[in-house]
C-alpha cells in the first residue's frame, strides 16, 4: 500500500518509466496508497529523471493517492537514503494512531444560549479532523484545533485521518441539550468528609449487578482510607455513595479514570461509563450545568487484575481546565 523511492534512476532506458507513467498513471487504482519519492537538489534531480516524473504526477496522479516529491540539498546518491527512510515513513504514517484521541470534556449537557468549550488533551497527532453532525471525518473535514466552542447539541467525532488505507481509532462525544441539574438545598443527618462504600469480592470482566451480590464489607472512604486500603488488590468491586456539595453555580466538569471498570452517577443519572477491562488509559469526563446545593453521587467500580486505581476529579466554572481531586470537605454521607 505504501512505496518509498530513494533517488530513483528514472533516466534508465531513455526514461522508459516516465513514458509508462504518462500512459497508465491516471488509470491505476490508488485509493489508500502512498508514494514518497526523493532526489538530490540541483542538476542531479533533473539528471535522474525525477523532474519529469514530478511533472507527470502533477498532471496525472490518480484520485485517492497521497504522494510527495522531495529534493534534498547537500546529499549524495547514498546519503539521501537515510533522510528518505525517515521522512518517507513519517509521511506514510501521517494520521496513523491506534489510540483514541482524547478531548475534554468528552460528553455533557449544554444549556440554551450558554456555549461550552472543548479542549484537546493532546495536540501531537497529525492530520486530526472533526465533524459536528455525527458523520465520520474525512480529509476534507475541518482540522481539529486545541480549543473549540460548542453552541448547542452536538455529536462530535474526531479522528486522525490516515494517508494509508483505513482510518485510525474514532473518538465520539455526545453533547445534549438540557437544563441545569436540580440540587437539594440541604440534606439531613449527613456528615462531611466521607463517602459510604459497599465492598464485594469476586471476579468479573465488567461491572456486576450489585443488587444480586452479597456485601463482604461496608464502611467509609475518608482522607486517610481509599481504594488501596480495601482488603483485596484485585478481584473485588465496590459501590461508593453519598452527596457532593456544589458551592458555585455554572458548568462543572466531572472526570473519572479507573483500572478496571467504573461508572459515575449524579442525581441518579449516568454521566460517565468507563466499564470493562482496561488500565488507567484515559480521562472520561462530563460537563454539567449545576447549581449551589447537594447532589446524590454514586460510583461503581470493579478491579480484576493488575493494580487497582480509581480517580474522581472535578473542575469548577472558574477553572474548567484545572480538574482537581474531589475535595473531601465537599463529600457527605449518612
Amino acid at each position: 500500500e505504501s512505496y518509498l523511492a530513494c533517488d530513483p534512476s528514472f533516466w534508465w532506458d531513455n526514461q522508459y518509466m516516465n513514458k509508462l507513467a504518462s500512459e497508465t498513471l491516471s488509470a491505476l487504482p490508488a485509493s489508500g496508497k502512498t508514494l514518497f519519492i526523493s532526489g538530490r537538489e540541483g542538476p542531479a534531480y533533473k539528471g535522474m529523471g525525477i523532474t519529469t516524473m514530478d511533472s507527470i504526477f502533477k498532471a496525472e496522479a490518480p484520485e485517492g493517492l497521497h504522494w510527495r516529491f522531495v529534493a534534498y540539498p547537500g546529499e549524495t546518491h547514498l546519503s539521501v537514503t537515510l533522510k528518505t527512510f525517515y521522512d518517507g515513513m513519517k509521511y506514510t504514517y501521517t494520521g496513523y494512531n491506534q489510540q483514541q484521541v482524547e478531548f475534554y470534556p468528552m460528553t455533557g449537557t449544554i444549556l440554551a444560549n450558554k456555549p461550552i468549550k472543548v479542549w484537546l488533551l493532546e495536540n501531537d497527532v497529525a492530520n486530526l479532523r472533526y465533524t459536528t453532525d455525527g458523520t465520520i471525518p474525512t480529509e476534507a473535514s475541518k482540522v481539529m484545533e486545541w480549543e473549540m466552542t460548542l453552541t448547542g447539541p452536538t455529536v462530535l467525532k474526531v479522528i486522525p485521518v490516515s494517508y494509508r488505507a483505513g482510518n485510525s481509532v474514532l473518538s465520539t462525544g455526545t453533547f445534549k441539550a438540557g437544563k441545569t441539574f436540580p440540587a437539594l438545598p440541604k440534606v439531613g443527618s449527613i456528615k462531611p468528609g466521607r463517602l459510604k462504600y459497599t465492598y464485594y469480592e469476586g471476579s468479573w470482566d465488567s461491572l456486576p449487578d450489585f443488587k444480586k451480590l452479597k456485601p463482604a464489607k461496608k464502611g467509609y472512604f475518608t482522607k486517610d482510607f481509599w481504594i488501596e486500603s480495601l482488603p483485596r488488590k484485585k478481584n473485588f468491586a465496590c459501590v461508593i455513595e453519598g452527596y457532593l456539595e456544589i458551592k458555585q453555580h455554572g458548568y462543572h466538569i466531572l472526570t473519572l479514570n479507573s483500572n478496571d471498570g467504573s461508572r459515575l452517577f449524579l442525581n441518579n443519572e449516568l454521566l460517565v461509563n468507563h466499564d470493562g477491562i482496561h488500565g488507567i488509559d484515559g480521562l472520561k469526563s462530563y460537563i454539567a450545568p449545576l447549581e449551589k446545593g447537594f447532589y446524590p453521587i454514586r460510583i461503581e467500580y470493579f478491579q480484576k487484575d493488575g493494580d487497582s486505581g480509581l480517580q474522581l476529579m472535578y473542575a469548577t466554572p472558574d477553572s474548567l481546565l484545572k480538574p482537581q481531586p474531589l475535595p473531601f470537605e465537599l463529600q457527605y454521607s449518612r
